[in-house]
């Protein structure tokens, strides 16, 4: 657990520093009106935590896979290491890796500066569905084709910001992480965390942190203050001010209007925010001296706009310094689990047969021939992995009063993990594609053939359904989500389109995505081997 010093101070009650509590509660209920999965939020106002919310089994002590709020992070590095004088943003990136350099002059690469894969305005377009098993990354960039000379447009690209941390991580000498840690996360009070990385350690940059959802709000926290922290500057003043203004207009000077800074987006002269995908934020309400973080899974991420247009119509009120929070307040934030777990007394005849013994599943080979094969974890974080979860076999089940023991093998990973069977989970630490997590785990009885094990990893997105079928030494496995797949991928629909030109082929990648749902969770086929 993070030691207390390192937190922010929470407020007695939202009303200290001027929030509603009724407005907080209003915000919530809004969102799981449009069913919106968030895991947790914070509002912090005047330096100090106003109200927070996690929902079961999410808790502040555990990080939240980040995505695109990793490219804030990287531009933080890359903040540092201008100040230092260890790069500059007109270095050229072919003056850093001068080996990526064609045979045959290319003019567009020549021209290729750190301040365009910054802006997102490199001018290369690398497929969406690039393979991350692949040993070299940063050829998926220098090998993409142009789309329009470096500075001339913006195009979001994940590549862009890769390559960033492989420009500092050769020019520094350190990984990303470690140049940040001294710089960053020890002065903000931050954990070092986990960063996926490529092959050769360099991290992916533009995804792949792990923070808490307070972790988020402290960087934040800090951009508000002009890179102060405490009254003490960290973030380098005149970075933390450029990068919240708009440095992608094509004239004239960057100002703060709506558009994209340094891998912050500016909504306007007010607000700005680190957005990652499935609803994984950090917003800046200047004026109001407001940072609101939150954690979710959600693909479509309006019903938090929404929410915070809530928080901005009614949620500022006069600051009352010796208001308590209500009794109402407190079990209203406290008690909103993500899940409601079936409870079930029933228990089956078939545990006494089936306990100790090893179910061996047959690989599906349509999922790892598109890179997806099946994993605890869902479909998103397995394709974004450079070493591939997936592949559930070897499964044994161990029954006792009050829990079951579920192991599983996915490739070389071999995890256990205690499930409640009373309708609660119980957490226990795992490892996937050599990553940490930690798996909150329940099981119940559908009837006396069939048991349904529910896996959270609570620090990624979605739930893990597994439901087994017993049918003598023969055993069937069918897979799911909570949120769906459909839902999921509904999130990557509009980008996947934006691939092609053509209306024709925009057609068919729509549909090849509706073919995807069809195949991406396939009934599992496995028996008994002792």
């Amino acid at each position: 657990m993070a030691n207390e010093t390192k937190r922010l101070v929470r407020a007695k009650a939202p009303e200290c520093v001027g929030i509603s509590s009724e407005a907080f509660i209003k915000m919530l209920r809004h969102m799981e009106e449009k069913e919106m999965q968030y895991h947790s939020i914070m509002i912090v106002r005047h330096g100090k935590v106003a109200a927070e919310c996690y929902r079961e089994p999410f808790s502040k002590d555990i990080p939240h896979i980040m995505y695109s709020v990793s490219k804030t992070v990287t531009a933080t590095a890359l903040g540092f290491a201008i100040q230092e004088g260890y790069v500059m943003l007109d270095t050229r990136f072919i003056d850093v890796f001068p080996e990526y350099s064609p045979k045959k002059k290319d003019e567009r690469l020549e021209k290729l500066k750190i301040r365009h894969l910054l802006t997102m305005t490199s001018g290369k377009q690398p497929s969406y569905l690039l393979n991350k098993t692949d040993k070299d990354w940063l050829r998926h960039l220098v090998g993409a084709k142009w789309i329009f000379d470096p500075g001339e447009k913006f195009e979001y690209v994940n590549e862009n910001i890769y390559a960033l941390c492989a420009v500092l991580q050769r020019v520094t000498g350190v990984t990303v992480t470690d140049f940040l840690d001294e710089r960053l996360f020890k002065p903000l009070g931050i954990d070092k965390p986990f960063w996926e990385t490529d092959h050769g350690g360099v991290e992916s940059g533009g995804w792949g942190i792990f923070l808490k959802t307070e972790d988020l709000a402290k960087i934040m926290l800090c951009y508000l203050n002009e890179g102060k922290w405490k009254n003490k500057q960290i973030i380098p003043k005149k970075w933390a001010k450029d990068a919240v203004l708009n440095q992608v207009q094509q004239s004239g000077e960057p100002i703060r209007k709506e558009g994209y800074g340094y891998c912050i987006w500016i909504k306007n002269e007010n607000e700005y925010c680190a957005d990652g995908i499935y609803g994984q934020i950090g917003s800046v309400i200047k004026d109001k001296d407001t940072v609101v973080a939150i954690n979710s899974c959600a693909p479509d991420g309006s019903a938090y706009w929404e929410a915070l247009e809530i928080l901005k119509a009614e949620g500022f009120v006069k600051e009352d310094p010796h208001a308590n929070a209500s009794p109402q307040f407190k079990e209203f934030v406290r008690n909103r689990p993500i899940d409601i777990i079936p409870v079930s007394k029933r228990r089956s005849p078939l545990e006494d047969l089936i306990t100790g013994r090893t179910i061996r599943f047959r690989k599906d080979p349509l999922l790892n021939s598109i890179g997806s094969p099946m994993s605890v974890l869902s479909t998103a974080a397995v394709y974004m992995t450079k070493y591939r979860a997936g592949n559930i076999t070897n499964v044994r089940f161990d029954f006792s009063d009050d829990k079951l023991m579920f192991s599983w093998q996915e490739g070389n990973e071999v995890n256990t993990i205690a499930c409640g069977l009373d309708g609660k989970y119980i957490l226990t630490p795992i490892v996937l594609a050599l990553t940490p997590y930690t798996a909150a785990a329940a099981a119940f009885w559908l009837d006396n053939y069939t048991l349904e094990v529910w896996i959270r990893p609570v620090e990624s997105l979605t739930r893990r359904i597994l439901r087994f079928s017993f049918q003598g030494k023969n055993v069937v496995m069918t897979p799911s989500g909570e949120p769906t797949i459909s839902i999921m991928l509904s999130s990557i629909a509009g980008y996947v389109r934006s691939m092609f030109e053509q209306k024709q082929l925009k057609e068919l990648a729509g549909l090849a995505l509706k073919k995807l749902e069809t195949v991406i969770e396939p009934l599992h086929y496995g028996k008994f081997i002792d």
